[in-house]
């Protein structure tokens, strides 16, 4: 592994660490909580990324492992960021129903591409 691969696994588990301490010690707000739950996935997914990136000889099975979950971390950051930007200001929000249609629908889509038949 190279030397911004070290790099970025040191400081991506140290986001991931922070993160989840004040997701654990937190008031749980629901802005804090997509906040936390965006730095989590996205180091998870920065983390995955380092990993493919290191150039080890792995089995195609644990390879396409890896990149599934990549994916999916990443896809859960961009949901919970969204989920974040719905009620990061301070509004009354008069209904949900737009933000849970589109998040059902990139939910099924995100399915469809997962268990699509390669």
């Amino acid at each position: 592994m190279s030397a911004f691969g070290i790099l970025t696994a040191v400081l991506t588990s140290l986001t991931l660490m922070l993160t989840s301490s004040i997701l654990i010690h937190g008031r749980h707000s629901k802005n804090e909580i997509f906040y936390a739950f965006t730095a989590i996935f996205a180091s998870v997914w920065a983390l995955g990324q380092a990993f493919i990136s290191s150039n080890l000889i792995l089995p195609f099975v644990f390879f396409k492992s890896i990149t599934i979950g990549v994916y999916l971390a990443g896809d859960l950051a961009f949901l919970s960021f969204f989920w974040f930007a719905i009620y990061y200001p301070a509004r009354t929000i008069k209904s949900l129903t737009l933000p849970l249609v589109k998040t059902v629908i990139h939910a099924f889509m995100l399915i469809a591409i997962i268990f699509w038949p390669s």
